[in-house]
Parts: structure tokens; sequence; C-alpha cells
């Protein structure tokens, strides 16, 4: 393939990878977007995060879950990289094969800003001398893959086990990988009986320890128990008061606030009209216990005033709701600002308080 000039031909594809990349996590998943643009979803699983994060999630937690790290850098300018991709990477055996058996992380270096960005990565991560050979590769020789592997239990003991650059085959890609992965499972087995081995002396100890530990929590029992019954009761004692005493001015404090509101209801009553006025309304309420009361009221008067009379009698609007019988309606629902008349009550209207 000739250089690509992503300025100069709109019709080229985008790059895999923005220039100046500052968050590793959206260049990654830039790339893949790209690379299943090219040649399509199916492709190992990409790391999506830093290089170290790549290598915490290959080469750390229990030795049995370890996995080598296959390192994919890329370059558009490569004649090899479309070949290799469609044809090495991107084969099922060895997408099936890093699937199972390896951490996968790529990166792009196509522009120089992200060439250095790997580097720095790398020496971080590996140091100098492993930075040296990724520095020396050559753009003509690219797309490569790193194999790294462990040899010890901490990532101070990685190494580069296989660097595959093209032009590669498949069958060579598939052999390599096959040897550090069986490498590896020997580093696994000793690493994991080290960890056996280690998990056992520590287990050892730590019951030594609690043995000791706990000898020493008898002595001090019968001293601390009784200091701590005599304090957990006066503690005990005094909460008992305050929520006896806060329980008590909580009821005290609803009991004046009710107290109020069904004054202020009481306060908005009219005057009760005279049997004798043709315009007066009777009303009678049903309470939930039963028991019944009757008022009058003159046909002009809201609805608004009846929430009132029922509020008066200790039946709060925030619990109770008032309904009448047939059809059924909930006055406390409507528009308390009309008039009995025209709510449609009746003369002589039965109304039911239930508790909400």
């Amino acid at each position: 393939l000739p250089d690509v000039d992503y300025a100069s031909d709109s019709h080229r594809p985008k790059p895999p990878m923005p220039e100046n990349v500052d968050d590793p996590t959206e260049a990654l998943m830039s790339f893949m977007s790209e690379f299943e643009n090219r040649f399509g979803p199916e492709h190992p699983d990409f790391f999506l995060g830093p290089l170290q994060d790549a290598l915490k999630e290959a080469f750390t937690g229990p030795a049995k879950n370890r996995r080598p790290l296959v390192i994919y850098v890329h370059h558009d300018h490569s004649v090899f990289s479309n070949i290799f991709c469609s044809t090495v990477l991107c084969d099922d055996t060895v997408v099936s094969f890093i699937r199972e058996n390896c951490v996968f992380w790529a990166w792009d270096v196509t522009f120089d800003t992200n060439k250095a960005r790997l580097l720095t990565q790398v020496s971080q991560m590996f140091g100098s001398v492993a930075a040296d050979s990724f520095r020396i590769y050559d753009e003509k020789r690219l797309p490569v893959l790193y194999v790294v592997s462990q040899t010890g239990n901490s990532l101070s003991s990685l190494e580069i086990s296989a660097a595959l650059n093209a032009p590669i085959g498949l069958d060579e890609v598939m052999g390599n990988l096959f040897s550090v992965v069986e490498n590896f499972q020997e580093t696994k087995q000793r690493l994991t009986q080290e960890e056996t081995e280690r998990d056992t002396r520590e287990r050892v100890k730590a019951e030594q320890d609690a043995a000791y530990q706990e000898s020493l929590r008898l002595d001090r029992e019968k001293e601390e128990d009784r200091v701590r019954a005599e304090q957990e009761a006066q503690i005990q004692e005094a909460i008992e008061a305050s929520k006896r005493e806060a329980e008590e001015v909580e009821a005290k404090e609803a009991a004046d606030k009710r107290e109020k509101e069904e004054k202020a209801m009481a306060n908005h009553l009219p005057d009760e009209p005279d049997a004798s006025d043709p315009n007066a309304y009777v009303v009678g309420m049903r309470l939930p216990g039963g028991e019944r009361m009757m008022r009058r009221f003159h046909s002009s008067e809201t609805l608004q005033t009846l929430v009132f009379w029922m509020g008066s009698r200790g039946f709060l609007p925030a619990e109770y709701t008032l309904v009448t019988s047939y059809p059924r309606r909930d006055l406390t629902a409507v528009d308390l600002s009309q008039t009995l008349a025209g709510a449609g009550l009746g003369r002589k209207e039965l109304l039911i308080v239930e508790e909400r």
C-alpha cells in the first residue's frame, strides 16, 4: 500500500488512532472501531485501557489465571498491514487461540506522536532495554506482534518472549504463540506452587498469631466484659431516656400542630344557617368509626368549607378524603372552589370520610 495522506484524500480511510492521543482508552476504542470497519468484527478481544492496565490484567492476581500479553503494533503506511490483519490476525485459529490463552493489546504508530506515547508506556513498564527493542523496529517490517511473558511473581520480571515482524505467515505466528504459551504454562505451574507454599506459610503464621491474640483476649476478657457491661448499661439508659424525651417532645409538637390545624379550620367555618333558610343544605358525614355528624351549610358555600368542617373534627385532609356515596366522587380531588350547588350536591347529602 502507498503512504496514506489523510489530509489530502477524502476517500482514504480515517487513521486507526487519532494524532496526539491523550486518553489511551478512547484511542483504543477508536482503533478497534476502525479495525472492525476494515476487517470485520471477528478479531482478538482488544484490551481497552493503558498498557499498564493490560499488564496487570495479564500478570497479576492468582498465578493460575495469568496469561501472556500479546502486543500488536500497527502502522498504516506498511505494505503488510492489511494482509497481516486480514489473513493472520483475523484468522479463526489465531483469534480463538489468543482469546483462550492471552491478553491482547494494540497500538497504532502511524503518527510519530503516538509512537512516542507507546515508547513512553513501554519504558515505564519494561525499562529502557525493552524500550530499545520497540524503538529500533523497521517501519517496513511492521506490523509486529510482541509476546510478553513473566519469569517471576511481579511485574518487574516481565520479558519479551517473541517479536513477530511482518512479513510473517499464519503457521509461523501460531507456532510462536503456541511455544510461548506452552513455556509459560511451566512458569505458571512454578508460580502456582510457590504461591501455594507461600499461602501455606502465611496461613500457619496467621493461625499462630491468631492463637496468641486469642490468649491475650481471654486474659483481658473478664475485666473488659465487666467494664463494657457497665458502660453499655449507662449508655443504654441514657439513650432510652433521650429517646423517651424526644418522643414526648415529638408527640407534643404533633398534637399542638394538629390542634392548631383543627382550630384554624374551625375558624374558617361560617355560621350555620337556620333550618328555615330555603338555601340551606343539610350535609351529613359518616366517620371511619361509624359515627355520623350533621350540619347545615348555605348553598353558596364551597367544597373547601366541607373540607374545613371535616378537618375541624380531627379528620385532616392530609390523612382523610371526603367522598360522595353515589356516584362515588372524591371531593378532595376536585376544584374546592366550587359551590355546593355547583358541585352537584343535593340539599340533603351524606358524605363519607375515608382514610387515605
